[in-house]
């Protein structure tokens, strides 16, 4: 038995001979299924999986661990780390090359986490967001895919009203954007 490492299409031809003569050809076709593992970052804390229609998981390349819930195209990093997405298709399976994700999060000492709260989380709907003494806020959701699809804008108020009503059950993004700072809340709705 010869091993060989096929990395494109081959055809194999077997000529099987009885004690008088030829007998049969038998013509072998092995085709190579090739995995695009290729991965955009479309920005600061966005990865998107160039391939289209397969099944997605990202993966947090500091412990090789899968990343729960993070089964979609697109994955929006709510902190900083290294991400790869794990692609399956056709039962081959191949993971991208790590992409680091750096400036997630508020690099201001006035916009620290212990001043922001979002509740109820999860929500059938409507959630509260709590912003402290931070003013002059824009508040995205965006749902995995990565489409915006709710915008809000907080000026003069410590607290936001979030409507997820007309939205499906499924995770979502509440991304903050305070002057040069961003922070990004996982939600679920259920």
């Amino acid at each position: 038995t010869t091993q060989n490492n096929i990395t494109s299409q081959v055809v194999y031809t077997s000529t099987l001979q009885t004690g008088v003569g030829c007998d049969s050809i038998i013509i072998t076709t092995v085709n190579v299924n090739q995995v695009n593992v290729s991965v955009t970052q479309v920005n600061q804390n966005t990865l998107f999986a160039d391939e289209v229609g397969v099944n997605y998981q990202w993966i947090d390349c500091s412990d090789n661990s899968f990343i729960p819930g993070e089964m979609n195209q697109t994955f929006i990093a709510a902190n900083n780390g290294s991400f790869a997405v794990q692609i399956t298709q056709n039962g081959c399976i191949d993971t991208s090359s790590c992409i680091n994700i750096i400036g997630v999060g508020f690099s201001e000492n006035n916009f620290s986490d212990d001043q922001i709260s979002l509740y109820p989380n999860p929500t059938r709907g409507n959630t509260i967001l709590t912003l402290g003494n931070l003013k002059d806020v824009t508040i995205t959701i965006i749902d995995v895919t990565g489409k915006i699809v709710n915008t809000y804008s907080a000026s003069n108020t410590d607290q936001v009203n979030l409507s997820l009503n007309n939205l499906s059950n499924g995770l979502y993004y509440v991304k903050l954007q305070y002057n040069d700072n961003q922070k990004v809340i996982r939600l679920i709705k259920h």
